[in-house]
């Protein structure tokens, strides 16, 4: 896993942003102390067993605190300069962002970082 080459151990707080029914949260839980999904639809979290909902650009989380954010095919939904300012936001320092999808055929806009982002991605799809 590549937080543990950025990081290293124990891993302590993932943050599964656009969880849906929980899939991608439930695989996470095994190496993380606590897994938190978050999702805009109150159905999906339904299904997911949690009862609250939050948008992707406006995390109830502490500053500094994840070591890892992921968004299971739901990032293109998101408004991705408010999402990655927040993911920042939310991030340990050597913290991981892993966006996950179907296909990686976006551009991503981040302030001075956009272009490395976009080739990141496309470099990987």
């Amino acid at each position: 896993m590549l937080l543990s080459l950025q990081k290293g151990r124990p891993f302590d707080l993932a943050v599964d942003v656009g969880c849906g029914s929980g899939q991608g949260t439930l695989l996470l839980a095994p190496h993380f102390t606590q897994v938190i999904g978050t999702d805009i639809s109150p159905a999906q979290l339904e299904v997911a067993l949690a009862n609250s909902s939050c948008p992707a650009e406006e995390l109830p989380f502490a500053d500094g605190g994840a070591d890892l954010v992921t968004s299971m095919t739901t990032a293109h939904w998101f408004d991705r300069p408010r999402f990655l300012q927040e993911a920042d936001r939310l991030l340990k320092p050597r913290g991981c962002l892993a966006l996950i999808s179907y296909t990686l055929d976006m551009d991503v806009e981040y302030g001075q970082h956009s272009h490395s982002l976009t080739d990141i991605c496309h470099q990987v799809r």
